[in-house]
């Protein structure tokens, strides 16, 4: 996730900047563009501030450390472990994985013909001869970049909730939770003790959002959400058609 927030991060400035240069040669772009390339930079920098677990693991005593006394250690369970996969869970990250590739398709789309009918609408209002085309290549370019860039993102995105659906376990992850939601766009980061990834469902934003400490189960790499209990082992929600297992929780 880290990675995807410094591809949007340098995505959303090259933006802004080349609509700087737009606006400085005349052009009256209104407020969509920079609000979407101000959306762009907050959701990369949401996700490079958010990518890591809540929980920081101490690192492992060198040698110096070898000769002080060392009290006794008690082991600590692991805050993630592994869950045999049921029919229910299999059937709910398969629904998710067919959604996730269409939706996609959709948003690329729109971006493609934002920017071609920006650039058009520019270039039928400039009165410079020659560069009313100008500025339609260009933001074709634009709109052409965009829609490769969600497309390649989608298609490595979707690959692990592909994935998913040929999985035999999913995740169960206990301790400290936190929601950190996108300044813009309505999407969070789900930040858990071992480790974090993005939500988008309203439902599952407000349901974790009133915890701070309890048990997600999940699937294991697109990270679809099954369900989820608080600290005192109350459900606080559950992917419509799933049959939690509770075996453990109370």
């Amino acid at each position: 996730m880290r990675i995807w927030g410094y591809v949007l991060l340098v995505l959303g400035l090259v933006f802004l900047a080349l609509f700087a240069l737009a606006q400085m040669g005349g052009a009256h772009l209104g407020f969509l563009p920079w609000f979407v390339s101000l959306f762009l930079v907050m959701t990369g920098w949401t996700f490079v501030t958010s990518a890591r677990g809540l929980v920081r693991h101490t690192a492992a005593p060198t040698i110096s450390d070898a000769s002080k006394p060392v009290a006794a250690v008690s082991e600590t369970p692991a805050a993630t472990v592994e869950m045999p996969m049921s029919p229910s869970a299999a059937g709910v990250i398969a629904r998710q994985a067919d959604r996730n590739l269409r939706v996609p398709i959709y948003v690329s789309g729109g971006f493609l013909a934002f920017f071609i009918l920006l650039g058009a609408v520019l270039a039928a209002v400039d009165k410079t001869p020659g560069e009313g085309l100008q500025f339609l290549a260009w933001f074709a370019a634009v709109g052409v970049a965009s829609a490769v860039m969600i497309l390649g993102i989608t298609w490595l995105s979707t690959r692990p909730l592909v994935g998913d659906k040929h999985a035999t376990f999913y995740l169960r992850t206990s301790g400290p939770m936190q929601v950190a939601t996108m300044p813009i766009g309505g999407g969070a980061v789900l930040r858990l003790a071992d480790r974090s990834f993005v939500i988008g469902s309203l439902a599952e934003i407000r349901a974790l959002s009133s915890i701070k400490s309890g048990t997600v189960e999940y699937s294991p790499r697109g990270h679809v959400i099954l369900a989820a209990w608080d600290g005192r082992g109350e459900a606080v929600y559950s992917a419509p058609g799933y049959a939690a297992a509770v075996d453990g929780l109370g």
